[in-house]
């Protein structure tokens, strides 16, 4: 038994050590191991901003940190957010970041994305965005993130814009892009 008990110690001693959680700006952060970090959502619950800029690196103490991914329900139900810019280097989104966030009309995401989660920008309500801008630097067919046999890429759910697109402007960096995207039902026309 004490055996155990000091096993179970040094893990939750390990853990604290591997996961420390930190603030710069208006956002929160989560060290994930080495020098990436997850976005957790804003600093503060009382936060009315209206423009949220998710950075590829962030710097904390003097280290620089990558941010790699935007953690699960970071910002689900913010009543205020009308536009998200996230910078290169983010390659995740989980499920629910952005979910029912009823002012939410802009989106702008970059081609360093490889993975977009179940409802991360899902609308409870049909309430539709205006504006949806993808960095596409790959085109379809060269096998990267894209099965041209089923006109889907790789990582990116379909149900991940749920309910939220309609007479969306989708603007993509490539018409092969666009056209694989509506193929696919991950935007409706």
């Amino acid at each position: 038994m004490r055996q155990f008990v000091v096993f179970l110690f040094v893990s939750l001693m390990a853990q604290q050590l591997t996961a420390e959680e930190f603030t710069e700006g208006y956002l929160k952060y989560m060290t994930q191991g080495g020098n990436e970090v997850m976005c957790t959502g804003l600093s503060s619950s009382t936060d009315t901003r209206t423009q949220v800029v998710i950075p590829g690196y962030v710097v904390h103490n003097g280290t620089t940190y990558f941010v790699e991914s935007v953690g699960n329900q970071a910002f689900r139900g913010n009543q205020y957010i009308e536009s998200v810019r996230i910078c290169y280097g983010v390659k995740a989104i989980a499920p629910h970041v952005f979910y029912n966030c009823p002012k939410l009309m802009y989106v702008y995401l970059p081609s360093s994305l490889t993975s977009l989660c179940d409802y991360c920008f899902a609308s409870a309500t049909n309430k539709y965005m205006k504006e949806v801008c993808w960095a596409i630097e790959t085109c379809p067919g060269d096998g990267y993130k894209y099965n041209a046999a089923t006109g889907e890429w790789d990582g990116i759910s379909t149900s991940a814009f749920d309910n939220s697109l309609g007479d969306t402007k989708l603007i993509a960096s490539t018409v092969k892009g666009l056209n694989s995207f509506v193929n696919a039902n991950y935007f409706s026309k």
